[in-house]
């Protein structure tokens, strides 16, 4: 017995002496970081008592410029690492180290486990999955989809055009989980007529709610934040979020029962979609339904939610700036006349202003930042980013920094001039991120906008009532405006 206790101390002290030597390599690293005073305990978390994520955001921005594009952060014992320069943004992304999510997106993993947070093997397994689906081949061959949805939902809004102003979001949303769902899982589903969808709007909520977890220290605990009212609200939420996945799931099995007893030759049973891939990958490991619901969460999200962030935030900008509008407009006209045919793929290549416009739309309302966990020393030319720490890069500064754009605030399209985008360092301009963890659907995404533009301009004219100066921007995945979309339609 003596031994053993023996041996216990004796672990113990290892244990106790290599987290002290551990915790000394990193103050001696950090040490050569520009950053704000700490305090004993508490390090910087004290500038941030209060915040919500938009304020933590917003006050790291403000720290930056202060500092440099590199500063460090003590919350407590865990220093952050902010990075928003071009050099060093493509040291971290040309690099095939320090690639799995930090450890605050395991908040995210009551209901999704997917590609977007698995780590190591797990998300090798699954982006294979995901990359396959994302083929330039596959996304080609989906424009009919593309073209009949925006027909539906040119359709759908023809009931609120006429002058009324009305938040458009809600209608973009449902119209991109119509065209997810059906290239994803083949749902025969009508989603943008069928009432009582609620995916996107709950979606949200469980994304305010997770952000509103991140920002207050006291609620990351699990058994804390589960007794709360907001806790018990993201419960009731993830299970609507997870039962509209486990319909899609038991739809897709109902065609395939279809496709088993068809005799017509013009049916592939060995065609897979996403939904069908992963599928097979669940029954290989077992999955519940809801588990699989968990795993193709995040893929029916990204598709679906990121990219009708982004459009409604166009539709925005084109409002208040109708001269682009007009400009976009005549582009159209250019490429299709008075036809009504549907857009093709050799079209897209013509849409140069719209395509500018897009990539404006993306500067201003990117996903805010992502984190990564430091597992191997990250070495700059002039200090190193510690193993150990957590990783957190500003696409929200990169994007906005005057020395890279030179109307970093406005809404300015010819920030993508071919002139203006061989003046800038490469990595200043990062959406889609890069590297090996970047967006997969970046050319899904794309084609999306362009069609659905093409579709709305061609027989609406858009304004609105608000003003560039009234834009308040806040944060669920990406960046969105507080106070919603709010638009009129005019027939053309």
């Amino acid at each position: 017995m003596n031994k053993m206790i023996t041996w216990l101390q004796l672990t113990g002290a290892v244990i106790v002496v290599y987290l002290i030597w551990e915790r000394f390599r990193q103050w001696r690293l950090a040490g050569n970081l520009p950053g704000p005073s700490t305090v004993p305990f508490f390090g910087n978390a004290l500038l941030f008592l209060g915040c919500d994520v938009q304020d933590f955001v917003d006050r790291v921005t403000q720290l930056q410029k202060r500092y440099s594009n590199i500063c460090r952060l003590w919350l407590g014992h865990q220093l952050i690492v902010c990075v928003a320069g071009s050099k060093t943004l493509e040291i971290i992304f040309k690099s095939n180290d320090n690639l799995n999510k930090s450890v605050h997106y395991e908040f995210y993993n009551d209901f999704l486990k997917g590609v977007f947070v698995a780590k190591d093997e797990k998300w090798r397994g699954l982006r294979k999955i995901v990359n396959s689906v994302f083929h330039n081949n596959n996304v080609e061959n989906q424009l009919n989809v593309f073209n009949n949805c925006f027909l539906v939902l040119s359709e759908v809004l023809e009931k609120r055009s006429g002058g009324e102003t009305f938040n458009i979001d809600p209608y973009i949303h449902r119209c991109l989980l119509d065209i997810v769902c059906k290239i994803f899982a083949s749902s025969r589903i009508d989603i943008q007529r069928k009432d009582g969808v609620t995916y996107s709007e709950d979606v949200r909520l469980a994304t305010q709610l997770t952000n509103h977890r991140f920002a207050k220290i006291w609620l990351h605990s699990d058994f804390i934040f589960n007794h709360t009212a907001a806790g018990k609200l993201k419960k009731a939420t993830i299970n609507k979020i997870l039962d509209f996945g486990m319909d899609v799931i038991n739809e897709r099995r109902e065609i395939l029962n279809e496709i088993a007893s068809s005799t017509s030759e013009d049916v592939n049973p060995n065609s897979k979609t996403f939904l069908g891939q992963m599928m097979d990958y669940a029954e290989a490991r077992n999955f519940t339904d809801r588990e699989l619901s968990m795993s193709i969460s995040d893929v029916l999200i990204a598709g679906s939610d990121t990219t009708a962030g982004a459009i409604s935030y166009m539709i925005m900008m084109l409002a208040m700036h109708e001269d682009i509008q007009e400009k976009v407009y005549g582009e159209i006209q250019d490429i299709f006349g008075d036809s009504k045919r549907p857009v093709e793929l050799q079209d897209m290549n013509r849409m140069q202003l719209l395509e500018r416009v897009i990539k404006e739309v993306l500067r201003h309302c990117p996903p805010p930042h992502i984190a990564r966990r430091v597992d191997n020393n990250i070495k700059l030319e002039n200090t190193t980013i510690p193993a150990g720490s957590t990783l957190y890069i500003m696409l929200y500064k990169l994007h906005r920094d005057p020395q890279y754009w030179s109307h970093p605030d406005s809404f300015y399209p010819d920030h993508f001039l071919p002139e203006n985008i061989e003046r800038r360092p490469k990595y200043t301009f990062l959406p889609f991120v890069s590297g090996l963890r970047a967006c997969p659907g970046q050319k899904f995404s794309l084609m999306m906008m362009k069609i659905m533009m093409v579709t709305i301009l061609r027989k609406y004219r858009i304004t609105t009532n608000v003003q560039p100066s009234e834009v308040d921007l806040s944060l669920v995945f990406m960046l969105e405006i507080s106070n919603g979309y709010n638009v009129q339609l005019t027939l053309r």
